[in-house]
């Protein structure tokens, strides 16, 4: 375990071995369900990058999610890396890659004291070269939380003045991953491994290179007791008015 914090505290992140792979097998199945049926929900399509169906709670509808979310394995390792317990919040289901550019989690979800937030994605099948694989780059959580009012920007009244932030996020981060001379990796992930990343990596998707490609997985973002919780999108940090604080919503 010492070497698993290491690597975290190091690189950002770590990959482990399957928790569960009976659990994940059922979780494909019943996402195999969700999609013949077209029965889902997705989020706001300034986040969506390509026609692939970004399936957001979908832990409503598969009760199995939940049960991997707290399994004790993956409890134990979260509650070693940050020494406090772990609080589910929010999945998203992917049957394709996103091809999303660079981002951290921390830009949608914040913590005071900052920092205790992480990301777990699992493969649903043998991720292949060429479906858009993750994308992370390594040490990019080293570098500062992103403010939007660091840069001048102004609390967004509508869609497009969210998207408009956002996208100046998104070039800003690509900026200074160039500028600090960071490369990034793609994660060819077996059936059942997990991805945990400190909320502050940069991820996304790779582009998509063999349209006939899937990318089956699912992601679980973890806050963690003892924490305040806010959105850092509608959050300006000039008083304390002016956060918009979350409840920890946890499955």
């Amino acid at each position: 375990m010492n070497n698993l914090l290491e690597k975290y505290f190091e690189e950002g992140y770590v990959v482990i071995d399957p928790i569960d792979i009976q659990l994940v097998e059922k979780i494909n199945h019943q996402f195999s369900e969700i999609l013949e049926a077209e029965d889902w929900q997705t989020n706001s399509k300034i986040y969506s990058y390509n026609d692939s169906p970004r399936i957001v709670d979908a832990y409503k509808k598969i009760p199995e999610i939940v049960k991997f979310s707290y399994h004790p394995k993956m409890i134990t390792i979260l509650e070693y890396l940050y020494r406090r317990d772990p609080r589910p919040f929010s999945n998203i289901l992917f049957k394709c890659g996103s091809e999303q550019p660079l981002h951290s989690d921390y830009v949608h979800h914040g913590t005071i004291p900052e920092g205790f937030l992480c990301g777990a994605w699992t493969a649903l099948e043998d991720i292949k070269e060429g479906s858009g694989e993750l994308v992370v780059v390594p040490r990019s959580h080293k570098m500062p939380y992103f403010k939007y009012s660091d840069h001048g920007l102004k609390k967004p009244a509508s869609l497009a003045d969210i998207k408009k932030n956002y996208s100046f996020y998104e070039e800003w981060l690509s900026s200074a991953i160039k500028n600090l001379r960071l490369s990034s990796e793609r994660c060819i992930l077996k059936k059942g491994q997990t991805i945990i990343w400190d909320a502050n990596l940069a991820h996304g998707g790779a582009p998509i290179v063999d349209v006939n490609l899937t990318r089956r997985g699912f992601v679980i973002h973890y806050t963690f007791s003892d924490v305040v919780f806010y959105n850092p999108t509608f959050s300006f940090f000039k008083g304390p008015e002016d956060y918009l604080m979350r409840d920890h919503i946890v499955f």
